[in-house]
């Protein structure tokens, strides 16, 4: 659906009378002065800028100069553990702010945290009570946090709906503008997303994040600029676990198995316990006929996250890579069977079952 449809930019509506209702009390550490919404903003600004230029020492100084129970410095200190595979820690230093400003940048990332480790029981009652309060809000930032929960979720109309008000209110705010991009890439429109993030680069042409999103959305049209640009993103940001792994792709796509492993190497080099990279090694020894290494390599997924059924859904598409099309439907369904509402593996499983010759 284009711009002119429910992902137009530049449909200008009444202001955001019609999804502002109310305006939220800003969380606060209890033992510091409340934080204004303009210094919010400004930290938002300083953190995601420092993060997408690959800066996390940074991010983590801004971030400590705060105190260690404001949630915002904790949702970033979080981050960066996060991007570490360091989870239990992340969760640790989450769990006690969130409990005291649950709605919250930490409120926002332990729920995140949780939806990713598949502890969907305890993350998607607290993305509800977020999306419901932050979309009720005039704050660009509070609108972003809004986003990302109603993604998480999996209503994109209404993530869209958001983000679409959030960048009314702040067009020069990149990390809000990359989110956007994101959500097109998602949804399947690249050319939509390109301009998104053409869009930030002109903003910013250091933003890692554009560039991998730029190449994303170009990789299916042109396999050589979206590889281009993915390395971009690495020269800016040499720590980007996200393009490490988009390049591995595109050298298995090349039968470069070899470069691709050493990409996924330093991927877990960086973050041991990436779902993404992990989950493109099992694919990996799959195809190259290694089950045992298959079969061990998803046990450490599915050690992390239970309900991770991507963990197949990535098999299968490297293995319809191969043209290897039942075991590709073989392997979709396994992956069903522990993640039944993966919209993104009933989509593949069906071009698996129509190259097969069987009906989806």
């Amino acid at each position: 659906m284009s711009r002119l449809g429910w992902y137009s930019r530049r449909l200008s509506g009444p202001g955001l009378g019609a999804l502002v209702c109310a305006a939220l009390v800003w969380p606060h550490p209890v033992s510091g002065q409340p934080r204004t919404r303009t210094q919010e903003t400004e930290f938002h600004r300083a953190v995601t800028g420092a993060l997408a230029h690959g800066d996390p020492d940074e991010a983590r100084r801004l971030a400590e100069v705060r105190d260690a129970d404001d949630p915002s410095a904790a949702a970033v200190l979080a981050r960066l553990d996060i991007m570490r595979g360091e989870y239990a820690a992340a969760e640790n230093r989450l769990t006690p702010v969130a409990e005291v400003n649950p709605i919250s940048g930490a409120g926002l990332e332990l729920a995140l945290l949780y939806e990713y480790l598949g502890r969907r029981d305890e993350a998607r009652p607290r993305l509800r009570v977020l999306l419901d309060r932050l979309r009720r809000s005039p704050d660009p930032l509070d609108l972003y946090r809004a986003t990302l929960a109603a993604r998480a979720l999996g209503d994109y109309r209404l993530a869209n709906t958001l983000i679409r008000a959030a960048s009314l209110e702040a067009p020069d705010d990149p990390a809000i503008q990359t989110l956007w991009g994101e959500l097109f890439v998602e949804k399947y429109d690249n050319r939509e997303a390109s301009t998104s993030f053409t869009d930030v680069l002109r903003l910013d042409d250091t933003w890692a994040p554009a560039h991998l999103g730029l190449a994303r959305s170009l990789v299916d049209t042109d396999p050589p600029t979206a590889r281009n640009m993915a390395a971009a993103a690495l020269e800016i940001a040499p720590d980007y676990v996200d393009a490490h792994i988009f390049l591995a792709q595109r050298d298995l796509d090349d039968q470069e198995h070899e470069a691709a492993g050493a990409g996924l190497e330093r991927a877990l080099e960086i973050n041991p316990l990436s779902l993404e990279a992990r989950s493109l090694i099992a694919a990996v020894a799959y195809v190259e006929d290694r089950l045992d290494d298959f079969d061990a390599e998803v046990g450490r997924v599915l050690e992390i996250n239970p309900v991770y059924g991507d963990v197949y859904r990535v098999a299968g598409n490297l293995t319809a890579r191969k043209y290897r099309f039942p075991e590709a439907v073989t392997l979709v369904r396994r992956g069903l069977e522990i993640d039944p509402d993966n919209t993104r593996s009933h989509a593949e499983l069906g071009l698996h079952l129509l190259r097969t010759g069987d009906e989806p």
